[in-house]
């Protein structure tokens, strides 16, 4: 038979262990309470967990509500056994578990089966239900490499709140662990390895042992996440343990490029200063060299801070310094190297010289030896400094005198266009051909090319239309609709090139609103003829077509393509 306890009625915990594992844990809550209830010899615990399909996952052996039997339970005070773990969760056909209604039954005796009772709160109520609707916070890491610094930072920006069902749980625990691997081959060492800090910055160091490497770093980040998500009286009952992981490789890039490079700039800039004394032409190719590299020199100095490819401004500084005697050689080192840092202190910080800009009057100031500042005061005022062991002295004006005028150029040929008489011409009421317009044309010169182009207009009707363009007495395009002409279809434009290739024969193009025919251009006999454009109705109505204007442009040698 089945009793009610005279105290605190039996409890027990749920917990979803997830990850890797999805299995449940089921703890009695009670435990050594058990002893203050009346008739307490021998505490024994039997359970049955149903799925949210009503699919039983798990029964004690022994378990029924009516005639249960205690000889294996799973909870007990023999051994003070008062959880059961890894019972196996169910899986959906996506491989994570299942979400739904799962019902908790659990069956008490404290008096070695002889009695039990039958929780939750009463004697009569027999399961308590939960809703499982958990979905792991999703694992976000960002990074960012500053090149100039020689430093890869990492960061983790996981959001571990969880939304269930509207509301939001913060874990009760949360254990971080931000891994970072360095690249095979790398000198960095100590393996960086993993600490439980949201921001982990890489390199930086004066020496190779801790400045970045070029190569795929590798960053994982684990949170170990529990959180407790209902209650039961006094009691958290629903609990999930969870790890939430992502994985992301951070590309490192790097060429020694800048390194080789900087000394056949810097031999380009002495050699411009140089040439300022003598050749006036030697200096100007060298300042026109030196605006160039530096051009390319601040690009490739943006795409190495970015992480971009370096190599197209490498490969153009490197056309521009070797006209200058420099090879530079040896730019595609693939031998494993350190990134040095272009700012701080350190035997290896390299301290490199900067090309600035600026504008007024004023003289420059700071920066380092070998530094160039080119200063604006004026359009006919572009001066060229350069810092010489940490005084700033000015070259020269990058504005030279006025040149001499240039050499007039040939004057060019005319073109000639012919407009004939506008319209607008329409047709009669009948269905003979009707001649809207008769122009001649000369194509006297070999290449010689005239462009012919009529604009006709359609009645606002379905009645048959045709079109003809004639050169003396070929037809060279034909238009013919009957289809209802409406304000969007009613204009044709009619065009043709004439093309003089010989001395008897020309070439004809042609193209109704823009649109070329699928035929091969025509070759016709007798290169000197005339347009002629007509119009004949289908049915007796008189305007079913109307010529508005025709225009001829003698092109002058220049082949339409």
């Amino acid at each position: 038979m089945a009793f009610p306890f005279t105290s605190t009625s039996p409890k027990f915990s749920i917990t979803y262990v997830l990850g890797t594992t999805n299995t449940l844990t089921f703890t009695d809550l009670i435990t050594t309470g058990y002893s203050s209830f009346t008739g307490y010899s021998a505490m024994k615990g039997l359970f049955q967990i149903t799925d949210p399909d009503g699919i039983i996952v798990y029964q004690s052996t022994g378990f029924d509500l009516i005639t249960p039997v205690w000889t294996s339970p799973d909870i007990s005070t023999s051994g003070s056994v008062w959880s059961k773990t890894g019972v196996t969760l169910p899986l959906d056909s996506s491989g994570i578990v299942k979400r739904g209604i799962y019902i908790f039954e659990y069956l008490v005796s404290i008096n070695g089966g002889t009695s039990f009772v039958r929780t939750i709160d009463s004697v009569t109520l027999r399961s308590k239900e939960y809703n499982f609707q958990y979905y792991p916070p999703e694992v976000v890491i960002t990074y960012y490499i500053d090149y100039l610094a020689a430093e890869l930072t990492s960061d983790d920006d996981t959001d571990t709140v969880v939304t269930i069902s509207g509301v939001e749980y913060t874990p009760t625990s949360d254990v971080r662990a931000h891994l970072i691997k360095e690249p095979l081959g790398s000198g960095f060492s100590p393996t960086p390895g993993s600490t439980t800090d949201e921001t982990r910055v890489i390199g930086g160091g004066s020496t190779s042992e801790t400045q970045l490497w070029p190569g795929t770093w590798q960053t994982s980040i684990t949170h170990t996440l529990v959180y407790s998500l209902a209650t039961w009286n006094s009691y958290t009952w629903i609990l999930i343990n969870d790890v939430a992981s992502g994985y992301k490789p951070i590309p490192v890039t790097s060429d020694n490029c800048g390194c080789v490079l900087s000394q056949c700039y810097t031999n380009l800039i002495q050699r411009w200063y140089d040439a300022e004394g003598g050749s006036k032409k030697n200096a100007w190719d060298l300042r026109v060299k030196a605006i160039a590299a530096t051009a390319y020199w601040s690009e490739y100095q943006n795409a190495r801070n970015c992480g971009e490819d370096t190599s197209i401004p490498c490969n153009k500084l490197k056309a521009i310094l070797a006209s200058e005697d420099c090879s530079c050689g040896g730019d595609s080192d693939t031998a494993p190297h350190a990134i040095v840092p272009y700012s701080g202190s350190g035997s290896t910080t390299i301290i490199c010289s900067s090309f600035n800009f600026g504008y007024g009057i004023g003289d420059p100031s700071g920066g380092s030896d070998s530094d160039m500042y080119l200063q604006g005061v004026s359009l006919t005022e572009q001066w060229i400094w350069r810092n010489i062991g940490g005084t700033w002295t000015r070259l020269f004006n990058m504005v030279g005198a006025q040149g001499l005028p240039g050499v007039a150029g040939a004057d060019g040929a005319n073109g000639k266009t012919i407009v004939s008489a506008w319209g607008p011409i329409a047709t009669s009421a009948g269905t003979l051909e009707t001649t809207f317009d008769v122009q001649y044309i000369d194509t006297s010169e070999s290449q010689d090319c005239a462009y012919y182009c009529a604009n006709v207009i359609l009645g606002l009707n379905d009645n048959g239309k045709t079109i003809k363009l004639y050169l003396g007495d070929t037809i060279i395009l034909q238009y013919f609709t009957d289809k209802l002409i409406s304000e969007d279809n009613k204009c044709i434009k009619m065009e043709a090139w004439v093309t003089n290739v010989e001395d008897a024969s020309v070439i004809v193009e042609t193209a109704i609103n823009g649109t070329l025919p699928t035929a091969a251009p025509v070759a016709l006999i007798a290169k000197d003829n005339s347009f002629t454009l007509t119009g004949q109705n289908s049915i007796a109505s008189a305007g079913d077509i109307s010529w508005l204007n025709t225009r001829i442009e003698y092109l002058n040698h220049i082949t339409r393509v």
